[in-house]
């Protein structure tokens, strides 16, 4: 499972961690900014421009769920590679050496064959296989840092294919595919996350992966708080940082008590804090219950409805599972007509049965790209909703958190641009009276 802590800056979410590895033997910690330190000096200028906080660049929430996937099953000790040449290569990042024979062995186990590939670093050749990995490059291969406190993960078809190291202090851990795999361990994140579409966006793809997520809120008074942060041994510019992040969790907080389980620091040692998290953890207050949708590997036909106010408002659903707001839909099942998975879709989502049958308003063809593999994506009008039927919406609570009507013009701010562009091409087909649907091709 993987153990999320939230907080403000300064509440003393690393510190309770470290506890809670006491609690909890046999976890491991995960620290998402350092990926973000990677990004910053990997990425090109171009990427950077602008960005002001690393949780903004899509590549670091995506290389932060799949370390994270990948992290989660990786250092336990047991199998690894089954080949022979990998056997002692866990032997030599046990013995705790760090140096030569912990290389060497990497280096045996590179000889295992191209499902099993490591790069030493310090020669550079890190620094260009994860940049490769940060842009999604085709074949990124795993990168092994001795003595660094992070974990890296490729992303791209290396990702998808297990070429994969995790380096935490020196040791190494190493797993083939082809070789048999460690049981899943806890997984500790201490990590301020302060954006819902970040959290939906995190923890839906983690679990599309079948991981579950434990979602907890280190709370303080703003003053205490304050003053931890004024005492930190940090430069003025991380302290200024630090201190207008205060304001962005103010904000949060609503979202963040329905969402997470809140554990009140006042008073307590950062041991009670732990103690605290760890009996949560074990009664499961904090656990995400976000519906576990496997990600499609290949191309795959959704079907969304628009449905409409007596004031010609679209209505539109808010995920648990992903970033943006939504149509009413999903995918269809194998051999399902996409009209009659827009009619099953409806039924599960909104609790609505409609009889049909409904009129397409839109084809939209999406490439692949980094989010996945694509697809065709299908909108039908669903029509006008009667107060009485509005009043009957129910949505099932691990996969919608709510719903609203909204104007074309405030779709634009609730909606991805893909989606929104879907939208206003079955806008424009509904006013118009075309006879057929609209059809938009995004382009790859």
């Amino acid at each position: 499972m993987i153990v999320w802590i939230n907080g403000a800056f300064g509440v003393g979410k690393s510190t309770v961690v470290r506890h809670l590895t006491d609690l909890m033997p046999g976890s491991s910690v995960f620290d998402p900014e350092e990926i973000g330190a990677w990004l910053r000096r990997l990425l090109p200028t171009e990427r950077l421009r602008g960005v002001t906080d690393y949780q903004d660049l899509p590549q670091w929430r995506r290389m932060t769920a799949l370390t994270l996937a990948e992290t989660h099953g990786e250092e336990a000790t047991g199998e690894y590679c089954t080949d022979g040449a990998c056997d002692a290569a866990p032997r030599a990042g046990d013995a705790g050496d760090g140096g030569a024979a912990q290389q060497d062995a990497l280096a045996d186990a590179a000889r295992c064959g191209a499902d099993c590939r490591y790069d030493m670093g310090g020669d550079g050749r890190a620094d260009r296989v994860l940049a490769g990995a940060a842009l999604g490059a085709e074949g990124g291969t795993a990168t092994h840092a001795p003595g660094a406190l992070a974990t890296v993960t490729a992303v791209g078809a290396g990702a998808a294919r297990g070429t994969t190291t995790t380096a935490t202090g020196g040791r190494a851990a190493v797993r083939s595919p082809r070789g048999g795999t460690p049981p899943p361990r806890t997984v500790l994140v201490p990590m301020t996350l302060l954006r819902q579409e970040y959290r939906d966006e995190i923890f839906g793809n983690l679990a599309a992966r079948g991981l579950t997520v434990h979602h907890i809120v280190l709370d303080a008074e703003e003053t205490i708080i304050r003053q931890r942060i004024r005492g930190d041994r940090i430069d003025t510019e991380a302290l200024n940082h630090r201190l207008a992040h205060l304001s962005a969790y103010r904000e949060a907080l609503p979202w963040l008590a329905k969402d997470a389980h809140l554990v009140d620091t006042a008073g307590l040692t950062p041991g009670q804090v732990a103690r605290r998290v760890w009996d949560a953890v074990r009664a499961g207050p904090g656990r995400c219950t976000i519906v576990h949708t496997p990600r499609p590997t290949a191309a795959t036909i959704a079907s969304g409805v628009l449905f409409f106010d007596e004031e010609g408002r679209v209505l539109l659903v808010d995920p648990t599972y992903k970033a943006g707001w939504e149509f009413p839909g999903g995918m269809a099942e194998p051999g399902e007509p996409p009209a009659q998975a827009a009619l099953r879709e409806v039924r599960e989502e909104l609790g609505l049965r409609l009889t049909g049958p409904l009129r397409p308003l839109a084809v939209h063809w999406e490439g692949r790209s980094a989010a996945g593999p694509g697809g065709v994506r299908l909108l039908f009008d669903g029509g006008v909703l009667s107060p009485g039927q509005i009043a009957r919406i129910r949505l099932p609570e691990d996969e919608l958190r709510g719903w609203r009507f909204v104007h074309e013009a405030e779709a634009a701010a609730l909606l991805p641009p893909v989606r929104l562009r879907r939208l206003t091409a079955a806008l424009e087909c509904r006013r118009s009276g075309a006879t057929g649907p609209a059809y938009v091709e995004e382009r790859v």
